[in-house]
């Protein structure tokens, strides 16, 4: 029975046509995920053709994605408000900016799933016609499926042990015992002010694990485009590869000139849909760098503390790496998509005089002038050098916040206590 429902919801039981690895069942599976979050709001994730994928905003899935967001803002503004009735810390900071961020997140995806379709739709041409005309170099249905998969786990891992971490620190006491008592220590920037139920503890429970994927679903989302657009331009490099090895032999002038005029518009193709992808997906960016550069430098900052418990060190040391490997992972991958649209130029500029034509100078200079990259609304373009950049950002500000956080700092070193926020 579990065998047969995940290959209806992998589509493994589809016709071979209908799994053909274009960006939209590639992504299938992943935004099925998002929606059960609630965001992505689209309608016809899971139908096969992808101009049937549709925005209306008089859907239940829009209903479900309001009332998702209003948890994280309420979380957000509940935890945000008992931070400053006890006087803003660094420290204090972490439940505010994790459930503010889910919140943002989540508006970034209703702006992103409002144009998708009509982008997807544009894209898919593109995308049928580079399958049909140029070898693939990889399985990218399974590589997106275990990525995705990956990703969402290791996430969850994270915020399972922030839950034990809550659990069984020694501060955040209260005199209920079971349930009551996990629930009023996790939320207990909510429970201070209202009155404790069950059923409003599953909610917050509910909300706080869908925060977690959506806290987190930002960068994945940001890596599985990086791959399948990386794919794209590898397949043009490869076809570009294999011409400048046989046109000696296999072409004259004529036809080696309307070959490279076809891989050129296919490379302008690409080029465009790069620029459409990247004022999609700006936001993203720009937001999953700023907060992954807060939660860093904040996570370096409580590493100045003495660990109360084992389980406590664990969660921290896994959190810290799982941040840091975020935008880490974020760089690299939507780097690729950089270095590998400027691969082909070696073989360019390498062909003999006399196949030297018009429409390779086109695409040599192309090439050299358009450098593709994802940005963050062109404040910075993701490149392998912004890794680099990063460190040095996070050095400096780090050693900013150490000194002008005193009074956190001279708290860590006169308590042993864990941090309830």
């Amino acid at each position: 029975m579990w065998l047969n429902f995940w290959r209806r919801l992998s589509g493994n039981n589809n016709k071979s046509g209908e799994r053909a690895p274009i960006t939209h069942n590639c992504l299938k599976n992943v935004l099925t995920l998002a929606q059960i979050v609630g965001i992505f709001p689209v309608g016809n994730v899971r139908n096969s053709d992808p101009s049937k994928v549709e925005f209306r905003f008089k859907s239940w899935k829009i209903l479900y994605a309001f009332l998702i967001s209003f948890g994280f803002l309420f979380c957000g503004g509940f935890s945000f408000y008992k931070s400053m009735t006890v006087g803003i810390l660094l420290n204090q900071l972490i439940s505010p900016l994790f459930f503010i961020h889910a919140f943002i997140t989540s508006l970034c995806f209703y702006n992103l799933a409002y144009k998708w379709p009509d982008f997807l739709t544009h894209w898919t041409k593109i995308e049928d016609h580079v399958l049909k005309n140029y070898k693939t170099t990889a399985d990218l249905y399974k590589r997106i499926q275990y990525s995705g998969v990956a990703m969402v786990i290791v996430a969850l891992l994270e915020h399972a042990l922030s839950v034990c971490n809550y659990v069984y620190s020694s501060t955040c006491q209260n005199d209920a015992e079971g349930a009551e008592h996990i629930f009023k220590k996790q939320f207990h920037f909510i429970f201070t002010y209202m009155p404790y139920n069950f059923v409003s503890g599953l909610v917050l429970t509910f909300i706080s694990w869908t925060a977690t994927v959506v806290w987190n679903f930002g960068d994945i989302f940001i890596i599985l485009i990086s791959i399948i657009m990386t794919e794209r331009f590898r397949q043009i490099n490869l076809k570009m590869k294999i011409t400048t090895e046989e046109i000696c032999t296999r072409y004259n002038s004529a036809d080696g000139k309307a070959l490279w005029r076809q891989i050129r518009e296919d490379y302008d193709n690409m080029n465009n849909i790069m620029r459409s992808l990247d004022q999609l997906l700006s936001n993203l960016v720009l937001l999953s760098y700023s907060c992954n550069l807060t939660f860093i430098l904040i996570q370096l900052f409580n590493s100045l503390r003495q660990m109360g418990s084992i389980i406590e060190g664990i969660y921290f040391f896994y959190s810290f790496g799982f941040v840091i490997s975020r935008i880490v992972f974020v760089s690299i991958f939507g780097a690729f998509i950089n270095e590998e649209s400027q691969a082909a130029l070696p073989y360019l500029t390498s062909l003999p005089s006399e196949f030297y034509n018009e429409e390779i100078q086109r695409l040599i200079t192309q090439i050299h002038v358009d450098s593709v990259a994802l940005t963050g609304h062109n404040f910075f373009r993701v490149t392998k050098g912004l890794v680099l950049s990063v460190a040095a950002a996070i050095i400096t500000y780090e050693l900013v916040l150490i000194q002008f956080n005193q009074a956190t700092l001279n708290k860590y070193m006169t308590a042993n206590e864990t941090i309830c926020f």
